[in-house]
């Protein structure tokens, strides 16, 4: 961050010694002002920004885990049922292959 100096000496300039004090002095108070104003503002973009993306990252972080558990429970579901298929198919062929020895037997 630059500083700005003024310094004017009473009596050179063309006006009496005190207005142009009083003039340099609210000049520079108005400058640094100016200075503060813009620099805050652009704190506070900077602020803002940096808080935009927090959220950011913290939303499609919950959204990813979100996402996950969805994903892990419809794999679930896929693999129960896929599972409660398999038993019925096993109970089939078991019951095929004991109805087949019977049919042997008989024989």
């Amino acid at each position: 961050m630059s500083s700005f100096h003024f310094r004017f000496k009473p009596g050179k300039h063309g006006s009496p010694d005190g207005d142009m004090t009083v003039a340099a002095n609210y000049a520079h108070l108005l400058l640094c002002c100016i200075i503060l104003n813009t620099y805050q503002a652009k704190a506070r973009s900077t602020f803002n920004d940096i808080n935009n993306r927090k959220i950011q990252r913290q939303q499609k972080r919950h959204s990813c885990h979100n996402h996950l558990l969805s994903d892990g429970a419809s794999l679930h579901r896929i693999l129960k049922s896929n599972t409660s298929i398999a038993q019925r198919k096993k109970k089939q062929v078991s019951r095929a292959i004991k109805w087949i020895q019977r049919i042997f037997r008989t024989i």
